[in-house]
């Protein structure tokens, strides 16, 4: 019966931190989405999602209840590495994290896979920040001319990282480079100077560079973000 309980435990509590894992993350997706687009709206999560549905069986039913009421976890937000200092740029993450009703972790340095498995076991879910340009050799290209800032160190990290996450199935929120990355990791590739290798009446950079980097989008009316969007706008 005591094995039968630790289970019945166990299982709630993976169930309420699936379930918060991804309110947090949409949370969080919608707070960088509205920030990157200049919007003051402040969406929230349904935290009602988060709360696990618990069906008790006969001589089961107290155990369960038990569980269930046990102080709520938080979920634990892996985010990656760019500096063994935390900047002003990582600080932002992890702001944003805290604010979605997650617990941020700064990841270190990655340098190998047993790096990335032991970072990995401390985290629920996994934000892959924004940041340099990618080293083009990842997706089987030589340098552009256009091509800005790269990082080396970091491009390891990052690599190492990802590729652990999508191999433990952990829930990543890609932002930026770190969905650039994800992509090549899957077998894509980039432009490495949109203006010039994919031209469009787009506008990528704000040209008053009050943002660093926006336009338009249209939200699908039936897109899961529209709902907390405070406005209801279709277009941000």
């Amino acid at each position: 019966m005591f094995g039968r309980t630790i289970c019945i435990r166990e299982e709630i509590r993976m169930r309420k931190i699936k379930m918060m894992t991804s309110a947090v993350l949409l949370s969080l997706s919608l707070a960088f989405s509205l920030t990157a687009c200049g919007t003051k709206s402040e969406p929230a999560a349904d935290t009602t999602a988060a709360e696990a549905e618990v069906t008790e069986t006969e001589g089961e039913a107290e155990t369960a209840e038990e569980a269930a009421n046990d102080e709520e976890e938080k979920v634990k937000v892996g985010v990656s590495w760019n500096a063994d200092e935390i900047d002003e740029d990582a600080q932002l993450y992890i702001d944003a994290v805290t604010k979605a009703g997650g617990e941020a972790i700064y990841l270190p340095q990655i340098k190998t896979e047993d790096d990335a498995k032991n970072a990995l076991a401390e985290i629920d879910a996994l934000v892959m920040t924004g940041g340099e340009d990618i080293d083009p050799s990842y997706y089987g290209e030589e340098p552009n001319e256009k091509l800005e800032t790269v990082n080396e160190v970091r491009d390891t990290s990052d690599s190492l990282l990802i590729k652990a996450a999508l191999d433990e199935d952990i829930p990543m929120l890609c932002t930026c480079r770190g969905m650039q990355f994800l992509n090549v990791l899957s077998g894509g590739t980039l432009y490495q100077d949109l203006p010039t290798q994919n031209p469009s009446d787009i506008e990528h950079r704000d040209p008053d560079r009050k943002v660093f980097a926006k336009h338009e989008i249209t939200v699908d009316k039936d897109n899961i973000v529209l709902p907390h969007l405070a406005e209801k706008a279709p277009t941000l």
